[in-house]
């Protein structure tokens, strides 16, 4: 179990690393939607069984779930003086 939640986690960052949806990646690591549930919250929902931090388990980190759960947008890189 241990290492099937490792594989799930290693993929869930290389997925979003794409800027695909939350709810193409639960379906691409094979989470199904239940009844109330779409495919991400269930995924949402065992990632925290796992015991993962919340800035692991939600694309938004830990500012809470009530961001929009679609496709990522990259985020402005801001160039340091060396």
């Amino acid at each position: 179990m241990q290492e099937e939640a490792q594989r799930k986690v290693a993929k869930l960052v290389v997925l979003r690393m794409q800027n695909r949806s939350e709810d193409q990646i639960a379906q691409e690591l094979e989470f199904d939607p239940k009844p109330n549930l779409t495919a991400a919250q269930v995924m949402y929902q065992l990632l925290a069984d796992y015991g993962l931090p919340e800035w692991l388990i939600y694309p938004w980190g830990s500012d809470g779930p009530n961001r929009a759960v679609g496709p990522r947008r990259p985020t402005a890189r801001v160039k340091t003086s060396t």
